[in-house]
């Protein structure tokens, strides 16, 4: 992890190594010079437009992030995270797919089959 311990493995590698290892040391000895020497990285590098999606998302999820232990149900919910980042979610048409698959036969459960008598987008 920086360049005083680089060169102790090197010594290292250079009184008990392998000839394989002893190979490979030499072989990035001069990349990994130069990395060290180049100082270390800023402590923050950003690709722009995606910190500002992810920065949502984790906003979104934090609440409730103790929940997220089922990874079939998180990758659902990602998928709605998706959609209403680039602005294609409509809570509307969701309840009408829904209601579409449990009209035709499709299970989601007793609660779920439950009719909305106002007509508003629910499942209820």
């Amino acid at each position: 992890d920086d360049l005083a311990n680089w060169r102790d493995f090197r010594r290292a590698v250079s009184r008990r190594g392998t000839s394989g290892l002893r190979a490979w040391v030499a072989d990035q000895d001069p990349y990994l010079v130069a990395e060290f020497a180049a100082g270390p990285l800023a402590p923050l590098l950003t690709a722009g437009a995606a910190d500002v999606v992810l920065r949502q998302v984790r906003t979104a999820i934090a609440r409730r992030a103790f929940c997220y232990r089922n990874q079939p149900r998180t990758a659902l919910m990602l998928d709605l995270m998706r959609l209403r980042l680039n602005r294609v979610d409509d809570e509307t048409t969701y309840a009408h797919d829904i209601r579409a698959y449990l009209d035709g036969g499709g299970q989601l459960g007793r609660v779920l089959a439950l009719r909305d008598p106002a007509g508003r987008p629910s499942l209820r």
